[in-house]
């Protein structure tokens, strides 16, 4: 069954001058900060949501954002091609260089985040197109035979469709691509046409609805569609935590008792998206932020936690976590009306996995100064399934664990809390998100648990000794990352796979005695 790219590029003669995948930002009609593009938080892959620009054989140009969705079609799954058509009032001043992340005005440290996440930026640098259209554009599917409702296949879908109808209302948007060969040659071949073609604005009256709907296409009536109110949830506004506080500990002493930590490694399946809740704001900030300092509420706006929101900033405010955690409290009544049992059994299944190995360095670990709090948080997030809020804290419990596991200086007496030490907890914490990209909860693993404390241990080291360098701790962060690709790093056609890596996971671990015995430290 063809779809519509298919169609009108056999209909226009359509010539291909760029296809990248890409990831959008822009503010809805309420001024909610929005994007598309994000990670998967289902299954972990990537979106397959591209721009595409084409040349017909009059020359003009056709601008496509491409998005595949899975809708019901006789009670089976079915993925239909959405096609988002814009005018080309593109911005291409700027599009033959890439910029770094840190340095693009009005972008989110979470979106920053989400961009690096989804594989868009390559080192901290993006390439960045920003649309102010004079008319907005329209979106087209395969014209169908009849007008019934067009049902979403998952919550995931009807997120994803509201999402390109929000930005199918907006004339000011911007585009993110990973810079590339092809993306900066194809490029400078549009800037050059649109260039010698005329002004955009005659481009523009050449494409119209009329011209798409006659090719065997229609345009889309978004209420058809279930997933099309109330508005997108993925779209709220969040701001993130607080940055985090952290303190420091003696060394951990890891001898005859160590060798007893047992962690549990059932394995957890992936766990599903939440269904859309109430459009409470709760906030966490991105771990790619250029600086620790903290971020006023109208400096980081985040939109629904979504896909890889693993990454939260630290905070240096006694009070900030017993704030959010208020915040949370006060909504989570009605949030627990909407709480998916599948998706609440499977948070608490990775909050038990995670205490059944920090009790084991630290049986009070409940009353860490630094980690109550979070963990009541995350008990929160287990009755409203809120997995959003949960993935992003979780990774910063690790983090602050391994910084200071036995709560060593609670009055920061040692000056572990100082703020010019909260780069090494979120440089830890980084490092475990990107752990998590290969294995789910991958510092606590058996096999990577002693080199991760190792790491917290340097980490105080360099925080304790004002004059002592950074290199013991880098060089102990390359042991954390060589045996995170050793285990779990199994590669397929260049890229990482998940169910890869879990085989090799398995395979690493052999029986539960063998993990015992790997255990030993």
């Amino acid at each position: 069954m063809s779809s519509p790219t298919e169609i009108l590029t056999e209909k226009f003669k359509l010539q291909y001058i760029l296809r990248e995948r890409v990831f959008v930002t822009w503010e809805d009609q309420s001024g909610t900060s929005c994007a598309l593009g994000r990670r998967s938080n289902r299954n972990g892959q990537n979106l397959e949501f591209f721009m595409a620009a084409y040349y017909d054989t009059k020359g003009y140009i056709h601008i496509h954002f491409s998005l595949e969705v899975l809708i019901v079609v006789a009670g089976n799954k079915r993925a239909i091609e959405l096609l988002l058509v814009v005018p080309p009032d593109a911005d291409l001043a700027n599009a033959s260089k890439s910029q770094t992340i840190s340095n693009i005005d009005n972008l989110s440290t979470y979106h920053a985040s989400a961009i690096h996440d989804a594989g868009i930026s390559k080192s901290t640098n993006v390439i960045c197109i920003p649309f102010n259209l004079v008319a907005e554009g329209f979106v087209v599917m395969k014209k169908k035979q009849t007008t019934a409702i067009i049902k979403a296949w998952n919550n995931p879908s009807r997120e994803l469709i509201r999402g390109l109808q929000s930005l199918s209302n907006t004339k000011n948007f911007t585009v993110y691509i990973r810079p590339n060969s092809y993306a900066l040659i194809g490029l400078r071949d549009l800037r050059n046409r649109l260039t010698n073609n005329g002004t955009p604005i005659d481009l523009r009256k050449t494409i119209t609805k009329e011209m798409y709907i006659e090719q065997a296409l229609e345009l889309v009536e978004w209420s058809r569609f279930d997933a099309t109110s109330p508005p997108p949830a993925y779209t709220e506004t969040r701001q993130l935590f607080p940055e985090v506080q952290v303190p420091r500990s003696p060394p951990v002493v890891l001898e005859q008792e160590t060798s007893s930590i047992h962690t549990d490694e059932t394995t957890i399946a992936e766990t599903p998206a939440r269904p859309p809740t109430s459009s409470n704001h709760t906030s966490v900030h991105g771990i790619f932020s250029p600086s620790c300092r903290e971020l006023s509420d109208n400096e980081v706006n985040l939109e629904d936690i979504e896909e890889d929101t693993r990454s939260i900033e630290m905070s240096f405010h006694v009070d900030s976590d017993e704030e959010q955690l208020a915040i949370l409290n006060s909504r989570e009544l009605s949030q627990e009306l909407n709480a998916d049992i599948e998706v609440s059994q499977m948070l608490d299944s990775k909050l038990l996995r995670w205490l059944r190995t920090a009790i084991r360095i630290n049986p009070n670990i409940q009353e860490h100064n630094h980690l109550a709090t979070r963990l009541a948080i995350l008990g929160s997030c287990i009755r409203t399934s809120n997995t959003h809020i949960f993935d992003a804290t979780l990774p910063w419990c690790s983090a602050l664990f391994f910084y200071d596991p036995l709560d060593g200086d609670p009055d920061n007496s040692l000056g572990l809390w100082e703020k010019r030490n909260s780069w090494l907890i979120s440089d830890i914490a980084r490092l475990i998100q990107w752990a998590n990209g290969f294995h789910d909860g991958a510092e606590m693993n058996p096999l990577l648990l002693k080199h991760f404390i190792k790491l917290g241990d340097t980490a105080r080291n360099v925080a304790s000794n004002t004059r002592k360098g950074n290199d013991e701790y880098y060089d102990q962060k390359s042991v954390c990352i060589v045996r995170v690709l050793t285990e779990f790093g199994k590669q397929q056609n260049g890229r990482i796979g998940k169910e890869n890596s879990k085989s090799l996971f398995r395979h690493s671990l052999g029986s539960d005695g063998n993990a015992s015995k790997q255990m030993k430290m």
